[in-house]
C-alpha cells in the first residue's frame, strides 16, 4: 500500500499519496522529515497557481520526476527553496520541483484554500504522516 500524507491548510484537511516509483528518494526523505508546520503559506507570484511554504532545512539535492507539466493536485519538493509546493491550477513552470505526491482526498477543500493564499497571508500549513493525522 502506498504511503500517504495528511495536509492541513487553513482548517481544511486532505490526503495525498506518494509517487513511490517515480520519485523514491524524495518520497523517503520527505517521509523521514515529517511532520512539517509553517504559519504562513505563500503563493507563487510569477509561475501561476501554486501555494507553497519553505522548509527549515534541505532534504535532498537529488532531482527526480521534475515536471514542467504539473497537474492540479500534484505536490512538489523544490530543491532550490527548499519548499513544499501544491500545484493547484494553471502554471508556467520556471524551475520544476520533484513531483512526489498527489492529493487524493478533499482536493476541492484544499483547492479553495490554495486560491485564498494569493491574498490571505495568515493561512497555516501542517503536513504529517497519514497514520498520525487520522483520529481513532
Amino acid at each position: 500500500m502506498a504511503r500517504r500524507i495528511r495536509i492541513e491548510l487553513g482548517g481544511e484537511v486532505g490526503y495525498a499519496t506518494f509517487y513511490e516509483e517515480e520519485c523514491p528518494q524524495t518520497c523517503q526523505v520527505v517521509w523521514d522529515a515529517l511532520p512539517f508546520a509553517y504559519p504562513h503559506v505563500l503563493h507563487a507570484r510569477f509561475s501561476g497557481e501554486e501555494a507553497f511554504f519553505p522548509l527549515s532545512s534541505l532534504l535532498t539535492w537529488k532531482l527526480e520526476n521534475q515536471r514542467f507539466d504539473t497537474k492540479p493536485g500534484d505536490i512538489g519538493y523544490y530543491v532550490g527553496g527548499p519548499s513544499l509546493c501544491i500545484y493547484y491550477g494553471q502554471l508556467t513552470v520556471i524551475t520544476p520541483g520533484n513531483v512526489f505526491a498527489r492529493i487524493t482526498e478533499n482536493w476541492e477543500g484544499l483547492y479553495r484554500v490554495c486560491k485564498r493564499t494569493w491574498k490571505d497571508h495568515n493561512i497555516a500549513a501542517q503536513v504529517s504522516r497519514a497514520e498520525e493525522g487520522r483520529k481513532r
